[in-house]
């Protein structure tokens, strides 16, 4: 972590991703463990924004990892 973002070093794709604060929170939680429910209250809290909002941008996070293959 680098100031609040993460780096993700993708060997198979031959790319850096540098993730901005809210991506790098949501990234850190993705362990398989924590629901999308947990993270958006994490999120809500962190960013005073609604549940809601902060579910969508979970998702559109976790879309956006797939698409670049950076999850299993």
């Amino acid at each position: 972590m680098i100031d609040g973002e993460a780096v993700i070093l993708d060997r198979n794709g031959g790319r850096v991703h540098q993730l901005n604060q809210t991506a790098s929170l949501i990234w850190n939680q993705c362990n398989g463990q924590v629901t999308i429910e947990d993270i958006a209250g994490q999120l809500a809290h962190a960013y005073d924004v609604d549940v809601e909002v902060a579910t969508k941008d979970i998702r559109d996070a976790i879309e956006k990892f797939r698409e670049l293959n950076l999850l299993d």
